[in-house]
């Protein structure tokens, strides 16, 4: 093993006092943010991991920081219900906390410092965490799990966004639908397109093209959904559609409802989430797992605050989302031929 790494040595090649490099470790607001950064650099560069976090059970806040850039996704609902229910058997309750559009943790945490001094640990949902941020969160001995996006700097749980798409354009295949549509949020949200990427690719290889006409863009909510189906409709004459999340598939079902379409026969329809709602209302769909990522965060989480896991394992762990067929969607019809393109390549 290397020399233990000093605080000297983090001055010395920052280029600030010891006090400096001792304030961002313990005080972090008190410095500019420019210094942070230097002295964060420092800290990577050498190797620096601050002491292993095992507190007395006496200086627990006992909550934990749930932390996301928006409060009204119902997906963040459900998991922090997951959560709860998770933690009901223990001392510790959550935070939920408001980044307000904001989905750099680093940035976010750095000008609202406060927080820190409030939360054992943080579950950060949906947002991006940078080494800074990283390195600014083991400054303060907290340790974080990020929730629904991809980091390969600390413990994430996130969905194979790209398998779902390809596991829901598969089923509506196998049901016979072959006019097939897509409606999502934002294009430019990673987990849409995942979802948009893996499902147009199976549609492609059965020989069917998913064209700009096939899709259609609305706001993250069954408002949403309802008004893109609208706009879809002006385009093309689906017989099947994949929402890209739950809520707006709800905005579908409410659309054809109304122009008194019958669902499955004359149009399939199909979520991506399995909100509790799914279930009621009869909607078939992608099951994201919100209790299974839940436990696995928890106890994660807790086990750092006890000690029982003594170090950071930032391990990259993805969930496959799994078909739920309810009634939303025609029963699988083995019989009904692929399209000629797709039967030529057998």
């Amino acid at each position: 093993m290397g020399e233990k790494v000093r605080i000297s040595d983090i001055a010395e090649r920052a280029g600030v006092s010891i006090a400096t490099v001792s304030r961002v470790l313990n005080e972090p607001e008190r410095v500019r943010a420019a210094t942070r950064d230097d002295v964060y650099s420092a800290m990577r560069a050498l190797r620096y991991v601050p002491p292993t976090v095992h507190r007395d059970p006496d200086t627990l806040s006992h909550i934990i920081g749930v932390f996301a850039p928006n409060l009204f996704l119902d997906s963040l609902t459900e998991l922090v219900r997951a959560v709860e229910a998770e933690l009901t058997e223990t001392s510790f309750d959550i935070l939920l906390v408001n980044m307000r559009g904001n989905r750099d943790f680093a940035q976010f945490i750095q000008t609202n410092p406060h927080l820190l001094k409030k939360i054992d640990a943080a579950i950060v949902f949906s947002a991006d965490i940078s080494a800074s941020a990283v390195d600014y969160m083991k400054s303060a001995d907290i340790p974080v799990v990020l929730l629904q996006s991809r980091s390969q700097l600390v413990r994430s749980v996130s969905n194979n966004n790209f398998l779902g798409g390809q596991d829901a354009a598969t089923h509506l295949l196998d049901c016979g639908y072959r006019r097939i549509a897509f409606v999502g949020w934002e294009p430019w949200d990673d987990h849409v397109a995942d979802r948009l990427a893996g499902f147009r690719s199976t549609l492609t290889r059965s020989g069917i093209t998913l064209d700009d006409d096939h899709i259609a863009y609305g706001a993250l909510s069954a408002e949403g959904g309802y008004e893109a189906t609208a706009r879809l409709l002006k385009k093309m004459e689906p017989d099947a559609i994949f929402y890209g999340c739950d809520m707006m598939a709800v905005g579908g079902l409410k659309q054809f409802r109304e122009m008194g379409v019958a669902v499955p026969d004359e149009i399939g329809i199909m979520g991506f989430d399995d909100l509790s709602i799914a279930g009621a209302i009869g909607l078939t769909t992608m099951r994201q797992f919100f209790s299974n990522k839940a436990q696995m965060i928890v106890e994660y989480l807790i086990g750092r605050l006890s000690g029982e896991i003594r170090t950071d394992q930032p391990e990259e762990l993805q969930i496959s989302p799994g078909l739920v067929v309810r009634n939303t969607t025609r029963p699988v019809d083995n019989q009904k031929p692929l399209p000629p393109r797709a039967a030529e390549k057998r």
